[in-house]
Formats: structure tokens, C-alpha cells, sequence
């Protein structure tokens, strides 16, 4: 048997063996499978889409599209509100 700790904040690290007998690496997803018994089967997540591979790989520094994006959303918002407009919603 294997044990982890839950945090206050609902978090636990998943020890080393089981990570190693389910291959899971840094960025990996796993399912919860709950059972109509009370336990819960944890296994790696497949990957089903493009999406789902979003944040596996280094960057090395180049920014997305979509980080500039929401870096531009920020920036208009606090502009608006500084000239006294509400935000919207």
C-alpha cells in the first residue's frame, strides 16, 4: 500500500512509485474514476485532442498568440477603468 498526504487545499503529490507504474511525467493529466463502492481508480489521461498537449512542451521563452491576447485584454481594462469607465461585463 501506498500512502499521500491531502493538503488544506485539497492537494496531494502522487508518490514516485505510483507515478512510475502509471508512466506519468511533469504535465501529464490523469483521470478519477469514481465506483459506486467509495474507491477511485486513477489513471493517466489519454490525450484526445491538440488541446490536450497545450503546456507539454518547453517554450523557450516564446510567447503565444493567445498569452498576448489576454495581455492585451488586461492592459484595455485597467485603461478603461482609469478613465473612469465601469468594466464590462
Amino acid at each position: 500500500m501506498v500512502l499521500a498526504t491531502l493538503t488544506s487545499k485539497g492537494q496531494m503529490t502522487i508518490p514516485k512509485e505510483i507515478r512510475d507504474l502509471l508512466g506519468l511525467e511533469s504535465g501529464d493529466k490523469v483521470e478519477l474514476i469514481p465506483d459506486h463502492k467509495g474507491s477511485v481508480v486513477m489513471q493517466k489521461a489519454p490525450i484526445r485532442s491538440v488541446t490536450d498537449l497545450f503546456g507539454r512542451f518547453p517554450t523557450n521563452g516564446v510567447r503565444t498568440a493567445g498569452e498576448d491576447l489576454k495581455d492585451a485584454a488586461r492592459e484595455a481594462a485597467a485603461e478603461h477603468v482609469t478613465r473612469g469607465g465601469a468594466p464590462r461585463r
